[in-house]
């Protein structure tokens, strides 16, 4: 039997558990943007340094070891900024240029806010996440989310923010928090980048972490674990929580801090092709599901409600292609596959003819409302699961018997097709 996955998991504890579970973003959520790593700002500066002394193809290959070797020192965003432009306003104008698009750029949709972004507003707007902690410097979250609900999310990036925050009153106000412990490049002074300043936070900064992570859940997305070494210890020293964590990732892509991280605290890996195709999906599954109203939610019901939604939303056919084809394949390998006899004997010929009933029912409940609410250019999808399941693969020695009991479950299909559109 087809289990529920980690994802649909995820979506019905988002949406029972509306409000109680925060995002961890780094900075893999704000790839699709074009937006530099912290990393990639702290080269580009080390090459200007570099330029401007004649050394720009020493330090070429590996700028952070050069100025390390020269200067012996780590190289930190702030003390680099002040080396580099005495003036506030230049540095300013400087950390504008990696995050602020250019006319150019907004053309090409660079530096702005993509679906996943959009994504994480709109379960904002709906009301099911209201915390969001994030170590990127950008403003792509706080963007979407003004963007989406009309109002500017609370941002907190400093130490003196945090100690002026009542945690609690936010909370019950709905207001939305977007923590942003690694710093804003709005404010250049709040900017953590080298190991050192990421090793520890301020103590109104670090309450406020252990307070979220004591007692909410948290999806983790596009963060390694790897350099903010502050963070994970925050993380890890939570004994308290009351709620479990999911981190979405690419397949075998986490680190090994990740990895250690995973066993330790027992989270529930989600796998995922990318942030913002995972967020968008998220978000349309549990929209469904607060849309058709499901109490007691069901893999089925949600596969359902969220293929109704793909159905009638003429943006979503690549979704919706998708979401049969996954489900074709899945029911494909199954009646086909070992689980079933090639010849059932006489005394399990009832019992097969079940089995098979129940794997079709998804595809078979995909179809029907297909039929009954698809257009005309969507009953290519349906014709195309009925010619897929009427190629079953060959037969090892060729029975003829065997090929006419395997004529069923396309029969079934057929049927319940050709039925609804009567």
């Amino acid at each position: 039997m087809k289990s529920i996955s980690p994802n649909t998991s995820l979506a019905v504890t988002l949406h029972s558990s509306r409000t109680h579970y925060a995002l961890l973003l780094g900075s893999g959520v704000s790839r699709s943007s074009s937006i530099p790593t912290g990393r990639e700002i702290t080269e580009d500066l080390i090459k200007l340094i570099a330029s401007s002394e004649g050394k720009k193809d020493d330090c070429a290959s590996s700028p952070i070891s050069w100025y390390q070797e020269i200067f012996q020192s780590e190289p930190s965003y702030f003390k680099l900024l002040k080396e580099l432009y005495r003036s506030r306003h230049d540095r300013e104008n400087l950390l504008n240029s990696y995050f602020e698009p250019t006319e150019e750029e907004k053309d090409s949709k660079h530096k702005l806010p993509q679906k996943g972004h959009y994504a994480i507003a709109e379960l904002v707007h709906r009301g099911f996440i209201q915390v969001i902690i994030t170590t990127n410097f950008d403003r792509l979250v706080e963007t979407a989310i003004k963007e989406v609900t009309g109002k500017d999310p609370i941002a907190i990036s400093t130490e003196s923010q945090a100690s002026g925050l009542d945690l609690l009153a936010k909370l019950q106000s709905g207001q939305c928090l977007v923590i942003k412990p690694n710093g804003d490049y709005r404010n250049p002074s709040s900017m953590k980048n080298t190991e050192d300043e990421l090793a520890t936070y301020g103590r109104h900064m670090e309450k406020l972490l252990q307070t979220l992570f004591d007692q909410l859940g948290l999806l983790i997305c596009g963060w390694s674990a790897e350099n903010d070494k502050g963070l994970k210890n925050i993380l890890e020293s939570c004994r308290r929580r009351c709620y479990p964590m999911y981190w979405a990732t690419i397949e075998d892509n986490l680190t090994p801090e990740g990895e250690q991280m995973v066993q330790r605290q027992r989270v529930q890996k989600v796998t995922i092709t990318n942030s913002d195709d995972f967020f968008e999906e998220l978000k349309d599954v549990v929209l469904a599901i607060e849309e058709e109203k499901i109490t007691n939610p069901r893999s089925l019901q949600v596969q359902l409600a969220t293929f109704k939604r793909y159905l009638v939303d003429e943006t979503a056919r690549i979704k919706l292609e998708e979401l049969i084809s996954s489900e074709l394949e899945h029911t494909y390998k199954i009646i086909y596959g070992e689980k079933f006899p090639e010849v059932p004997d006489d005394d399990q010929r009832e019992q097969t003819f079940e089995n098979y009933q129940k794997e079709l029912e998804a595809l078979r409940s995909y179809l029907i409302q297909g039929v009954v609410w698809g257009t005309e250019d969507q009953n290519f999808l349906w014709l195309n699961a009925i010619r897929r399941l009427t190629n079953p693969p060959k037969l090892k020695n060729n029975s003829q018997k065997k090929g006419k009991f395997r004529e069923y479950p396309p029969l079934i299909l057929f049927y319940a097709m050709g039925i609804v559109a009567l």
